[in-house]
């Protein structure tokens, strides 16, 4: 699991990942929206391009912690043939959380 924070707007952010993740060779399985809190991204991508994801995050301003940054350079000299990878993101913002109203349910 690599864990990274940024303060960028959510939307603007999970568009950059999931464009990333395809412009870099790879596709994303899957992903879990925790409010407007945090963001959690499954992919797949070729080890040959880590790199360049961790890279070209940085440069978007979503920062890696030290341990996603080292789980990348391990994974990227692995020598397989694709990796598959969780991304969770942190939004940091002044903004409430998200709420949704849970109707009420007869019985």
């Amino acid at each position: 699991m690599l864990a990274a924070v940024t303060k960028i707007n959510r939307h603007a952010a999970m568009a950059l990942v999931n464009d990333l993740v395809v412009e870099l060779g790879g596709w994303i399985s899957g992903h879990t929206l925790y409010g407007n809190m945090a963001a959690a991204f499954h992919a797949n991508l070729p080890p040959t391009r880590l790199a360049d994801f961790s890279a070209r995050l940085d440069a978007a301003q979503i920062r890696l912690d030290e341990s996603g940054a080292a789980g990348i350079d391990a994974a990227a000299r692995s020598g397989s043939e694709e990796c598959r990878l969780s991304l969770n993101i942190t939004f940091i913002h002044g903004e409430p959380d998200i709420t949704h109203p849970v109707p009420a349910v007869p019985g």
